[in-house]
């Protein structure tokens, strides 16, 4: 019975590592996301103040498209990532509670 507890011991710990990292990840693509949308902010306010609306809107603003389509990006992999720590926290409730019950 006790090895049976060291090996659950040992698989929670693994998971709450992996919950961490995965925690952790999410914050550094929460981060780059709001850098990514911020430049892209900042590139279209330069490219209105420089030229005008018109002018801007005209152009092909590919530097621009580009940053924001790699913040949409990167708020998916936060989203996914923030689900992914949600589900090893759950998994880690959920064996607790079974060992409880034991």
């Amino acid at each position: 019975m006790e090895d049976r507890q060291k090996r659950l011991e040992s698989k929670v710990a693994a998971l709450k590592r992996a919950e961490i990292w995965t925690r952790r990840f999410a914050r550094i693509a929460s981060f780059f996301c709001i850098v990514g949308f911020g430049v892209a902010a900042i590139l279209s306010t330069i490219g209105i103040a420089g030229d005008g609306l018109e002018a801007f809107l005209a152009a092909e603003n590919t530097e621009i498209i580009d940053n924001l389509a790699n913040a949409i990006f990167l708020l998916i992999c936060w989203w996914w990532m923030h689900r992914v720590g949600d589900a090893f926290e759950a998994i880690v409730e959920i064996i607790d509670e079974l060992a409880e019950t034991v």
